[in-house]
């Protein structure tokens, strides 16, 4: 049986990659033994990644797993209740999301399991720590702030998005930490400007967003 706190569905839905997507394996979410202890959940759609340590989740071998996008409604319990859990069932490929209670308040139908071993690695896109700097490109600057504030777990409520920006050359990948979320950290890779002097949209594609700022060429 693995286990996590239902509330991180939410921060890491909007970077699962769309149903139109080829690659299969990102249209899912991974979760991975810490070292540390707890687990790491990783969602990705190929140009941002996002990643989640749940230092209280129960995982003892990496998978990979679809959750249906309506599911985000159930993962906030009671104020008066411990959170919601989703607990995965290894056996039978079963996906619930249960209450501070026990009582199931979603059930996933059918199989949710899929091939781990294909899902990227986030350790592979993560940047040497030590080359980081606390600045990025002019490019992505403007282009990827409000991606970084939007992906920020308390941007639907009224807190302090607390956010710093890293990189180690404008070609290299972003680094987003919130001091208020140390256990969340998202991943940019860049995209060059095209040849019309405006990024691609993808950058924004998370959040639905299908037009990017006019950004100055070469940035």
């Amino acid at each position: 049986m693995i286990k996590f706190a239902a509330k991180h569905i939410k921060t890491l839905l909007p970077f699962v990659a769309g149903s139109h997507d080829p690659r299969y394996y990102i249209r899912s979410i991974r979760i991975e033994p810490c070292q540390e202890g707890g687990a790491i959940l990783v969602a990705t759609n190929g140009h941002t990644m996002m990643c989640i340590r749940d230092a209280t989740a129960i995982c003892n071998e990496p998978v990979i797993f679809k959750i249906n996008r309506d599911a985000a409604k159930y993962c906030a319990g009671p104020r008066n209740l411990p959170e919601p859990s989703v607990h995965l069932n290894i056996e039978t490929q079963r996906l619930t999301i249960v209450d501070g209670l026990g009582d199931e308040l979603f059930v996933q139908p059918g199989k949710c399991l899929g091939e781990a071993e294909k899902f990227p690695s986030w350790q592979k896109v993560l940047p040497d720590f030590s080359a980081l700097k606390q600045q990025c490109s002019a490019f992505a600057q403007v282009a990827y702030f409000e991606l970084a504030a939007k992906a920020h777990p308390g941007a639907g409520r009224k807190s302090a998005l607390a956010m710093r920006l890293w990189q180690a050359n404008e070609n290299g990948a972003i680094v987003v930490e919130y001091s208020d979320h140390p256990d969340h950290m998202l991943l940019i890779m860049p995209v060059r400007v095209d040849v019309h002097g405006q990024t691609p949209a993808i950058w924004a594609a998370p959040f639905g967003r299908k037009t990017s700022p006019q950004l100055e060429r070469g940035a």
